[in-house]
Order: structure tokens, then C-alpha cells, then sequence
């Protein structure tokens, strides 16, 4: 691929379906292919909102950690973090699930954890609401445990039939990321 054809592959992918600027890096491993392109609201430097892209890597990354054994999908979250992280983090009914959720329930969505971005926040906020509004503050993990806990969870982890699509199992899968790999 030549940079005149991504420009234009770029160009033409702005003003489709609300789509008001982009941007896309195309590179090969070694580093024969690098090429970025940006159209509409954005130049190659732009910062903007990933959203959930990062879901997708969090996810592989857990997933080819699992098929190396490294980890299984069926370990604890508790086992791969200290107990200042997993103590209060998943309370219902002064029931405390918070060492019962794993790594599956995280990546399935059965958590029942609290979604510090859609769910009410202690404050009566919502994230998402602010987000939409054009403020785009940071959520380091450490913000997001203080603040889940705070939070009802929606039910406890694996209960059958139950699965909420909740951003908070992503930010903590990062944290077992982290702590196998020694890498942030």
C-alpha cells in the first residue's frame, strides 16, 4: 500500500454514517510499512477517544496468556492482585462476592460489577453523561476501584442467565495484565 492510497481510502470514509474525521496508522512487524492518514476532524496527532478499542486488546491479551497457561480463564481475579484491591470491591446485601469473580466472568460480562462509565455514580452522576458533554477526565485503575466500590453491583459473579455489559471488567483485566507480564 502507497500513502496516496490510504489517504484517499481515509478520505473517503469521512462523511459516511455521521462520520466526521479519522484517523489510521497501517504498519507491518518489521517495520517495513508505516504509514498514517487522517481526513476530516482530525490530523495524524489528534488526541480522541479510543472507547472501547482497548476491550479487544485486553481481551486477546488475557486470552493468548491463557492459551500459553500462563493463567486460566477460571482464576480467580482476587489471586492475580493484592487484597487492598479485591477487599469491597463486589458487596450485595453485606454478602461480599469480591474474591468469587474470575477471570471469565470478567471477559464474559458476568461479573455483576458495577460500571463506574453507565451506572450512577456515589455523587449521582454518570460518566457516559459527561463524556457526551465534551469532559473527557482521566480514569486510572485506582480511581475506578475507590469509586466501584462505592457502587451496587448489579448481581453476584456467574449468577445463570445474568451479563451486563460493564467497562469496569476491562480496566481491572489490565491490572492481571500487568502483573503476569510485568509490563504495564
Amino acid at each position: 500500500m502507497q500513502q496516496q492510497e490510504l489517504d484517499r481510502l481515509v478520505g473517503r470514509t469521512v462523511g459516511k454514517a455521521d462520520i466526521t474525521g479519522a484517523v489510521l496508522q497501517v504498519a507491518s512487524g518489521d517495520g517495513a510499512t508505516d504509514l498514517i492518514s487522517a481526513a476530516g476532524d482530525f490530523e495524524p496527532d489528534s488526541r480522541y477517544s479510543i472507547a472501547s478499542i482497548n476491550k479487544m486488546f485486553i481481551s486477546a491479551l488475557i486470552l493468548r496468556l491463557a492459551a500459553q497457561r500462563v493463567l486460566g480463564l477460571d482464576d480467580r481475579f482476587a489471586d492475580f492482585v493484592s487484597e487492598d484491591v479485591v477487599a469491597g470491591l463486589h458487596v450485595i446485601d453485606g454478602t461480599d462476592y469480591s474474591r468469587a469473580i474470575t477471570l471469565r466472568h470478567m471477559l464474559s460480562q458476568t461479573s455483576g460489577l458495577p460500571d463506574y462509565l453507565d451506572d450512577r455514580l456515589p455523587d449521582g452522576r454518570i460518566v457516559h453523561e459527561d463524556l457526551r458533554a465534551g469532559l473527557d477526565p482521566s480514569w486510572p485503575v485506582p480511581l475506578v476501584l475507590d469509586t466501584v466500590k462505592q457502587m451496587q453491583p448489579h448481581f453476584p459473579p456467574g449468577q445463570p442467565g445474568k451479563a451486563e455489559y460493564i467497562d469496569t471488567n476491562h480496566q481491572l483485566l489490565e491490572l492481571v495484565v500487568e502483573r503476569v507480564t510485568g509490563r504495564t
